[in-house]
């Protein structure tokens, strides 16, 4: 793959960790809706999932 390649999934990798505070933000503020709650701890670890093979995908094309 080529460099602009790399640097789209680090943009892409950088806009995911955005969200995934941004879910963990949430969440504080929801502390007195378990449902809802819940809903976004899942939406979170599937953001930290995809993060992590966002970041391996980049690390074996040779980025650091």
């Amino acid at each position: 793959m080529t460099t602009q390649n790399v640097q789209t999934l680090q943009t892409i990798t950088k806009l995911m960790i955005d969200s995934r505070k941004g879910y963990e933000d949430a969440m504080e503020k929801t502390a007195d809706n378990p449902g809802l709650r819940s809903m976004l701890n899942s939406r979170k670890l599937e953001r930290e999932d995809l993060i992590a093979d966002f970041q391996n995908t980049t690390r074996a094309m040779g980025s650091e």
